[in-house]
């Protein structure tokens, strides 16, 4: 079980699903939840009905199984993991610091340019085992960068989502909260928030979400 230092408890009611972890019940005293995105390294890809209602729904008749996440304190980044990184400038110097290595984790890959799709590439038929991780859509909802091409030329591809802030549901969006234009824009909380589907089409026609 993962913990995350701090005073407020969160917790999870939750059960295994084909394709990672469900969230069926979310218990908090804090008016904001922020769900982990993955369980012991398991992805969460599902909310339950009623997961974040004051309707506690009916689990007797599934298996599930519960933890307790601790959290406030420090200002977490993201999901509060940390893992020590290399910064590179450019995709190749990737293959210029991975010689002896059996694994290459590739974090924020949409800022890349398309040679980040050769250069993976290159790393797997090496038998390199290659993880990379990046938004596939920009805040208008086009695709962003090489994550088309990086999605189509992978084994496995796995979409985690966010939660939606406008109505709890799965957030499938980045919405941007500024009026800056530009693609590249680097931001937290204070620029971006996650929604669904619908939430997104109501804003981007003018209609309050």
């Amino acid at each position: 079980m993962r913990v995350i230092d701090g005073e407020n408890d969160l917790l999870l009611s939750c059960a295994h699903i084909p394709d990672g972890i469900a969230i069926l019940r979310c218990e908090t005293r804090d008016d904001t939840v922020r769900l982990p995105d993955d369980i012991d390294g398991v992805p969460v890809t599902q909310l339950g009905p009623y997961a974040l209602s004051e309707r506690a729904p009916d689990l007797s008749k599934q298996e599930t199984f519960s933890i307790r996440i601790t959290c406030g304190g420090p200002e977490p980044v993201h999901d509060a993991n940390a893992i020590r990184s290399t910064p590179v400038e450019s995709p190749q110097n990737i293959l210029l610091m991975t010689a002896d290595v059996d694994v290459v984790g590739i974090d924020e890959a949409q800022f890349f340019d398309e040679s980040i799709v050769d250069v993976c590439r290159r790393l797997a038929n090496n038998g390199v085992r290659v993880i990379v991780a990046g938004l596939d859509m920009d805040y208008t909802g086009k695709p962003f960068g090489p994550m088309p091409a990086l999605m189509a030329t992978a084994e496995y591809v796995t979409k985690v989502h966010a939660i939606c802030v406008r109505c709890g549901n799965l957030a499938h969006h980045s919405h941007r909260l500024t009026s800056d234009e530009k693609q590249v824009m680097l931001g937290a909380q204070d620029s971006y928030e996650p929604i669904c589907r619908h939430c997104f089409n109501k804003l981007m026609n003018g209609e309050k979400a």
